[in-house]
């Protein structure tokens, strides 16, 4: 199952406009991602926004994507 995470992972990254990797930008965004982990609301929105900005796509995947990414990729396999 791991390896089908990184393939999800994969695709989603593949689908976002991003522009060219900054590696100032990225470090500023990370350093800037550790001031806000306590801002649990809001902490994933603004990261994933920092992140984009340096040319870096953040992909969260949830246990539920994951689950459903599962149940369809077994409905395929059942139908053939």
């Amino acid at each position: 199952m791991p390896i089908q995470w990184v393939q999800i992972a994969i695709n989603k990254a593949l689908k976002v406009e991003t522009p060219q990797y900054n590696k100032k930008k990225f470090e500023k965004a990370a350093s800037f991602a550790s001031t806000q982990t306590k801002n649990y609301k809001d902490f994933l929105p603004i990261i994933k926004k920092a992140f984009l900005e340096a040319g870096v796509v953040l992909i969260d995947l949830t246990s539920r994507q994951l689950k459903l990414r599962q149940e369809s990729l077994m409905n395929g396999v059942k139908s053939l």
